[in-house]
């Protein structure tokens, strides 16, 4: 089983042990069913998709394949991005806000029409900076393929995780994903690949971020977190090259950590471990996607001479 309080490989890890803990693990998922994630030290998952590069981040409950781009973006000749312009109140952690609630039960469906390239929220609200530089990309990058990319549920999760939960820019509250990846969180150790109940402290849903049925999206802290990656200071084991994951730059997660004088966000460091950042700032983007399997044509291995070719 692996340690999900520690990243992994570590730069700690022996040679001869560089491989443990690496491979596939099973897990519940939103889908319904189990999702098979991938962690560690993996080179069998490279795909070629779209003119594009991709990883196999996981194989989700309901059959279709996430995706995470192999490499950042570049949006209006810039490689990285803001997840929110706007900062000082705690909405604007959402990857929509102002919007109606998105529960677990009614996710907000965005939805894309191929043929006039128009993202549509159907639960309405107004797009984060980064929603918007996704969806840009995608109509650019994506639109010639959308037929074979799958609406998938991505959750940017507000539920409460701790701390004063009222509409003060200046108390600290915590959200779910802070209990399960960082050292302090009541929940440490346990990611999960299940969104929870998107309420606030008394049980109330909130008009800001939730769960989400669309065809792009960041990874969470918690998918981080299962491939090996953890929320750790710099004395602190810290991820390899060796991560499947790992990145030379520093780039957004999907996962609200906390808001209080600032909305803040997990990130990937690139020194190997996640933190915490205000939304405000500007850092790399890598989007993830959902393929299709039925009538799935493709070839290759998946190593990086040789990765998956979907067709």
């Amino acid at each position: 089983e692996p340690n999900f309080k520690e990243g992994f490989p570590t730069d700690d890890t022996s040679e001869e042990d560089i491989t443990k803990g690496s491979g596939l693990y099973k897990t519940a998922d939103d889908y319904g069913g189990p999702s098979y994630i991938f962690r560690g030290q993996v080179d069998n998952n490279y795909v070629h998709f779209a003119n594009q590069d991709w990883r196999i981040l996981r194989v989700n409950g309901d059959r279709t394949i996430r995706l995470i781009l192999d490499d950042r973006i570049t949006y209006q000749g810039s490689t990285d991005s803001a997840f929110n312009t706007t900062y000082y109140e705690r909405k604007y952690i959402g990857y929509t806000y102002d919007n109606t609630p998105c529960a677990i039960d009614s996710p907000c469906e965005v939805t894309y029409d191929k043929g006039t390239k128009i993202f549509t929220n159907k639960n309405r609200g107004t797009n984060s900076t980064i929603k918007n530089v996704l969806e840009e990309w995608y109509k650019t990058n994506l639109n010639d393929f959308d037929e074979q990319i799958a609406y998938g549920l991505f959750c940017n999760d507000i539920s409460y995780g701790n701390g004063t939960d009222d509409d003060s820019v200046y108390d600290d509250l915590f959200y779910g994903a802070y209990e399960r990846v960082y050292f302090d969180g009541e929940e440490y150790g346990n990611p999960t690949l299940i969104c929870p109940e998107q309420v606030d402290s008394k049980g109330e849903p909130r008009n800001y971020g939730g769960l989400y049925k669309t065809k792009i999206g960041l990874i969470t802290a918690d998918e981080l977190n299962f491939a090996g990656l953890v929320y750790a200071f710099f004395s602190e084991p810290s991820a390899t090259t060796s991560n499947f994951l790992y990145k030379d730059y520093d780039w957004w997660s999907l996962s609200p950590y906390s808001s209080a004088m600032f909305a803040n966000l997990f990130c990937f460091g690139s020194y190997g471990r996640l933190y915490d950042l205000s939304v405000g700032n500007s850092r790399s983007v890598r989007p993830v996607i959902n393929i299709k399997t039925d009538n799935l044509t493709y070839s290759g291995t998946g190593i990086e001479d040789d990765p998956i070719n979907i067709e």
